[in-house]
């Protein structure tokens, strides 16, 4: 009864749309944050369900049919729910949601009711969808790419012209293509209230011109969606050719999102990309925020990969606790992202370790915050062994303090379990003077808090802790 009572607290403080029909948008107060039309408070915490495949007992990757693939979907959502999930990521180019056919400009109206069942779904269960229109990357035929079935080749488009992709993106009739797919949405979709918004291309720097297209291209989808946010993605933040686009991207006029990707990856070019997942994380939310953009900040891709994106981490199967997720949902809010991180690796990691709590822990944390009203500002420290990330407000200060020495490395390839921090004390300029509570996310309960003047003596803690304080 008692967990009960909290989710239903926080969804209520938060404003989190179970059931409710109200349109995402960019909040008119705080534009770092977004709420619903209604002017209340809404922070997307949730994953990727980008490619519903399933694997064979032979161990054969397999995509899902449209029926099992809606189960598998209703499966997640209602995951999400329980746990205080209210958004997902879905690719429109993958089954069951590709709506066109084998010609160009032709629609399927079999896969079109597939995303109203899926939209369906998502008003059920109090799920915002973020469609991502486009993914392909070249013209030919393409030999699927990521676990045996996720091909970057879209054929149907190459009618000479164009015949690749540069002429797809800069000419007009690759461009009335990709208006006529997403007019065809808008004719269906562009008034669902679940709909968080479009996302025009997965990571379009991987496409030639894909910043330039997007430029000339998000005007007239806007016009399509006026109810609707629009924007784009990037590919993962891990080496020097990062800054520049992330910064044309971040600034440019339409595009409602400052989105970020980034993952754990032996094989990244920059050193933070192969260290802790949280310092990783909120590192990526700083290189966008340090311009001072007014726009809400998103980690909507985040996730641990063998070298160069050869596959999913191999960590996965030794993190049966969800040590990576808990720094992935943690660390982009704390370092000032507008909701939770969104790991991409949904079914191999969260699905097969049955992760899903961790999420209804991070919904539990930030109970009773509105960082609207409260105009929060992140700040760090560094007080070893912990690591400092708090949110500072009007009246309200919340702070994730996590245990600098254990991390994935300690903890998943050198076998040392975290310890429990006993004694510590701590002294945080924005808590003083403030009534401080705690909350820990590995035990799901309310702790005890001894202050001592500026210092803070924490409870018993195994890797992170929440304090709270008004």
């Amino acid at each position: 009864m008692k967990k009960f009572l909290k989710l239903g607290l926080w969804m209520l403080i938060l404003a989190i749309p179970a059931f409710a029909e109200n349109y995402v948008r960019v909040s008119q107060e705080n534009p770092h944050y977004l709420e619903l039309s209604d002017g209340t408070p809404y922070l997307p915490i949730g994953v990727n369900l980008c490619v519903l495949r399933d694997t064979d007992k032979n161990g054969n990757v397999h995509l899902l049919d449209d029926h099992a693939a809606l189960e598998r979907i209703a499966f997640y959502f209602q995951k999400l729910h329980e746990n205080g999930g209210n958004y997902c990521r879905i690719w429109l180019g993958m089954p069951p949601f590709e709506i066109e056919t084998s010609q160009a400009g032709h629609f399927d109206a079999t896969r079109i009711a597939n995303i109203e069942k899926l939209l369906e779904l998502a008003k059920k269960y109090g799920i915002y969808v973020k469609f991502c229109v486009e993914h392909f990357r070249t013209l030919e035929p393409r030999v699927p790419y990521a676990f045996g079935v996720v091909t970057f080749g879209k054929p149907i488009y190459k009618t000479n012209p164009p015949s690749n992709m540069t002429e797809f993106l800069n000419g007009e009739v690759g461009q009335a293509y990709y208006r006529a797919r997403c007019a065809k949405l808008a004719e269906h979709f562009k008034n669902h209230p679940n709909v968080f918004g479009w996302e025009l291309w997965n990571e379009v720097n991987c496409v030639p011109g894909g910043l330039d297209w997007t430029e000339k291209m998000l005007p007239s989808i806007h016009a399509l969606f006026p109810n609707h946010l629009v924007f784009q993605s990037l590919g993962s933040y891990d080496s020097n050719w990062a800054p520049q686009p992330y910064e044309r991207l971040v600034n440019m006029p339409g595009n409602d999102l400052a989105q970020v990707h980034r993952y754990l990856d032996p094989g990244a070019k920059l050193d933070v990309c192969r260290g802790p997942m949280d310092v990783l994380a909120a590192d990526s939310v700083r290189a966008l925020r340090k311009g001072n953009v007014a726009k809400p900040i998103l980690s909507t891709e985040l996730g641990a990969v063998q070298a160069n994106h050869a596959g999913p981490s191999l960590l996965y199967p030794l993190d049966k606790e969800g040590l990576l997720l808990h720094d992935i949902l943690f660390a982009p809010f704390f370092s000032g992202a507008a909701g939770s991180g969104h790991c991409w690796h949904w079914n191999v990691y969260i699905e097969k370790n049955d992760l899903w709590w961790q999420i209804g822990r991070f919904t539990r944390s930030i109970a009773g915050v509105n960082p609207i009203a409260e105009k929060l500002e992140p700040f760090y420290a560094e007080a070893a062994p912990v690591r400092i990330y708090g949110l500072k407000g009007k009246k309200s200060t919340l702070v994730w303090l996590r245990d600098s020495e254990y991390d994935w490395q300690r903890e998943l390839l050198d076998k040392q379990p975290a310890v429990t921090r006993e004694n510590l004390s701590v002294s945080i300029p924005a808590l003083e003077g403030k009534t401080v509570t705690a909350y820990d996310p590995w035990l799901d309960r309310d702790v005890e808090v001894t202050q001592d003047g500026k210092n803070i003596l924490l409870p018993k803690f195994r890797r992170s802790i929440i304090l709270r304080a008004k």
